[in-house]
């Protein structure tokens, strides 16, 4: 039985998420931070016999569904994607969920993607953090002009949500800059909770690639978040960036997938 769920609601539908709290990094920081009612972030279960099995949350244009089973019928939730009058852009999730979304709409392009977890303990010695900055609300434009130039990333990036996010600590920027001010290379965290933070958005700029600018902010970023007892997560699909994040310690434990519609 699908369920459209109120604020009220939530206790037992972050319970339900927090048993892949990595997984659900994204869901769980939304409802955290913005609820499960409003313009832009609304959720939805999937229960049996009064158990969740399911959980579906927009977040604007973007719609994440997990399921706990394998076995699930996704054709409830996709039914919801496709009669919801926001346009849909995005729908991710696990590799085995998406799949079966993918047989079943048109889209423009599937992204499949390693999802790590840090498992290795980062030493202060590690870091190189010279030139190295925490990026604030003014540096949005600088940020959405890096990140528009990379093709991987599926959407454009809008300089009002950057900056909302970072203002409202959802969102945290590490990055570098060049002598001209330009942001040249950067990681940053979204879902930023209490206990986790996802790191997205990791790019160097073209002219500025294997000089170990991305190895720089990405060490720097990793040990803030433990020390602050945070799980840290990340996904990705270059291979060079990969064997960045594996020497860094993190480990693959499974696959995320994205539908561009």
């Amino acid at each position: 039985m699908i369920k459209k769920i109120k604020n009220s609601d939530a206790e037992p539908v972050l319970n339900f998420l927090s048993r892949e709290p990595g997984f659900n990094l994204f869901a769980i920081g939304d409802i955290e931070k913005y609820g499960c009612q409003g313009k832009n972030v609304e959720v939805w279960t999937d229960s049996q016999e009064g158990e969740i099995m399911g959980v579906l949350v927009r977040y604007h244009k973007s719609f994440l569904v997990y399921y706990s089973q394998k076995d699930a019928d996704v054709t409830d939730f996709l039914d919801v994607i496709t009669k919801h009058p926001v346009e849909t852009e995005v729908i991710s999730g696990k590799d085995w969920v998406i799949e079966k979304i993918a047989k079943l709409v048109e889209y423009k392009k599937h992204k499949k993607l390693y999802f790590c977890q840090l498992e290795k303990q980062i030493d202060e010695s590690e870091l190189n953090t010279e030139g190295v900055i925490i990026a604030s609300p003014e540096d949005a434009q600088g940020i959405c002009d890096l990140q528009n130039t990379i093709d991987e990333f599926l959407s454009e990036v809008e300089k009002d949500h950057v900056e909302k996010n970072i203002r409202e600590g959802f969102s945290r920027v590490y990055c570098i800059k060049n002598e001209d001010g330009d942001i040249v290379s950067m990681a940053q965290t979204s879902a930023d909770t209490s206990s986790a933070a996802m790191i997205v958005g990791v790019c160097t700029h073209i002219d500025y690639r294997k000089q170990g600018l991305m190895r720089k902010v990405m060490t720097k970023l990793c040990y803030d978040l433990q020390q602050e007892g945070k799980l840290t997560c990340l996904f990705y699909d270059n291979k060079d960036a990969g064997r960045i994040y594996h020497s860094i310690g993190f480990e693959t434990i499974g696959m995320w997938h994205m539908l561009q519609l």
